[in-house]
């Protein structure tokens, strides 16, 4: 048959459809992020008889029509951006009536040269065209994503960086619509916003051990509200791995207490905030932290999967960490904790051999490892580590959350008192002739040997609480008493999570913090259970 001649309906229809193909592209200038929707293809295609003119050859029926839009319209969108005639022209016998459809895609270079035999440049071609069409749906009902590497995910616009942490960064993905699936039956009408903690294709293994603290938090039989459960993740290799969050609208804690770090205006962010000295914040900050004290309860003690009791150590607390989701109810957003990266989680079982977690090793019904680097503010005493020094690297674990939550604790109280300020204020105090930022001190004692005998809380820090103890709001001594009561330096006396939740509890009398029915945890829940 011969080929269409120049001007005629088919070359119109084919420019025409490149024409759309263009403006309807997503991220059109990068090469390896670019795509078009399924839904537009359709439309595209579906315009002035468009598919009848570039298959002019064949006589289609309203069947084949059908046929060709739901199963073959990717296929044929490739075929007509890379000009493949001959494959246009032979459209029925080559698909119609053969095995490959647009489920196959994308297709290998071995399907693709049995309908473009011989022409390897437009084998080539259609072999890196056919990913600008069909973008990976990403579903939350499934816990991992192998994507292809040639695949497209569908980001359609470029993320924006929202962090970086010890293994990757944090943007902020949108999701073009239709490729989010909430369940099987549903998916996102319109742009949805996600939290992308990306990795590297070199931290492979921190994505592993991320991905899997996560899946055993998200297979509990138990759940907590203010946990930051991923919706899942995605193994883009060799490119790089992402875990997918709901997007944190109101950012960090740090970003809270430092009036928005650079990033927003406080009051733009929490228009509904009390002036500051008026005492009726209190309540609503005092209500996250009880909410952040349950939340460690449940880590600590009360997640269940497959029949066992599992224990998770955070390992890494503090205010970057704790993210502010919107929350009508609460002035201050609703905290959440975040970022389990280097926690450690292991069964409760005298016997067990089998740890779950990604660091450490099992002993008995506690959780001891070696203490990881970072920030050292949340740091606790047990995890000093000095090279040349008698002094022995202790070992870290859950007792150690207790210890960062006091001082975080202790952040909120000096917001509360002096927002920013009184932060910044505290800070400097712990900073004053000082090289580290830590809540303690290395105790010297009376010896005369230049090796520390001990550890104290920072005196600074002491001060300071002894001072806004005498506030005349009664509220605050509560809370200095009971920031005295955790920032404990043997770790063995300091207080479990249990005591903890009791301890920020009694800071206000019990019928001021609100309890949900559902709010407290469940020692052994036969089905399913939410503390909120």
């Amino acid at each position: 048959m011969s080929s269409p001649q120049p001007g005629s309906e088919f070359w119109r229809a084919t420019g025409a459809i490149k024409d759309d193909l263009e403006n309807h592209t997503k991220r059109r200038y990068e090469v390896t992020n670019r795509f078009v929707t399924y839904q537009d293809l359709v439309k595209i295609l579906q315009k002035e008889g468009r598919i009848h003119k570039v298959l002019y050859t064949d006589c289609l029926t309203t069947e084949d029509l059908h046929n060709i839009q739901h199963n073959f319209i990717v296929i044929l969108t490739t075929l007509v951006s890379i000009g493949a005639t001959h494959c246009l022209a032979n459209f029925r016998s080559l698909f119609l009536t053969g095995s490959i459809t647009d489920k196959d895609l994308p297709l290998e270079r071995e399907q693709i040269e049995t309908f473009l035999p011989g022409h390897s440049e437009l084998v080539d071609q259609f072999e890196s065209h056919q990913c600008d069409f069909c973008p990976t749906v990403i579903s939350c009902t499934r816990l991992l994503h192998c994507v292809p590497s040639k695949s497209r995910l569908p980001f359609e616009k470029k993320p924006e960086k929202l962090g970086i942490g010890g293994f990757g960064e944090v943007d902020l993905v949108t999701i073009t619509p239709g490729y989010w699936e909430f369940d099987r039956d549903c998916t996102n009408s319109s742009a949805y916003k996600v939290a992308c903690k990306k990795f590297s294709s070199d931290s492979k293994e921190a994505f592993l051990k991320e991905y899997k603290n996560l899946t055993i938090l998200k297979e509990s039989l138990t759940t907590q509200s203010h946990i930051l459960q991923h919706y899942t993740a995605v193994d883009h290799d060799p490119h790089s791995y992402y875990i997918l969050f709901p997007y944190a609208e109101h950012g960090d804690l740090y970003q809270f207490l430092h009036g928005g770090a650079g990033s927003y205006e406080l009051h733009n962010q929490f228009p509904r905030l009390p002036v500051e000295g008026d005492p009726a914040i209190f309540k609503p900050l005092l209500h996250q932290c009880w909410a952040l004290a349950c939340a460690i309860e449940w880590l600590h003690d009360y997640i269940q999967v497959d029949g066992e009791h599992i224990m998770c150590a955070h390992l890494d607390l503090k205010p970057d960490n704790i993210l502010i989701r919107n929350d009508a109810s609460s002035v201050v957003g609703k905290w959440m904790i975040s970022d389990f990266g280097i926690s450690v989680l292991e069964p409760q079982k005298l016997d067990s051999s089998r740890p779950l977690s990604v660091r450490g090793c099992y002993r008995e019904p506690t959780i001891e490892v070696n203490p990881h680097g970072g920030r050292g503010t949340y740091r606790p005493p047990e995890a000093i580590n000095r090279i040349g020094s008698r002094a022995m690297t202790n070992k870290i674990g859950r007792r150690s959350d207790i210890w960062a939550y006091g001082c975080i604790f202790t952040e909120v109280l000096a917001w509360a008192i002096g927002r920013r300020e009184g932060v910044e204020y505290l800070a400097q105090e712990r900073q004053i002739g000082i090289t580290n930022d830590f809540f303690w001190d290395e105790h010297f004692g009376q010896s005369l040997s230049p090796q520390a005998t001990g550890f104290k809380v920072r005196d600074s820090v002491v001060r300071w609480l002894d001072h806004i103890q005498t506030s005349p709001e009664k509220v605050v001594g509560e809370w200095v008493k009971t920031i005295k009561d955790i920032l404990i330096i043997d770790k063995e006396s300091r207080p479990k999570a249990q005591k903890l939740v009791t301890y920020v509890t009694s800071v206000y009398k019990p019928g001021d913090v609100p309890r949900d029915p559902d709010s407290q945890p469940i020692g052994s829940p036969s089905i399913k259970q939410s503390i909120q």
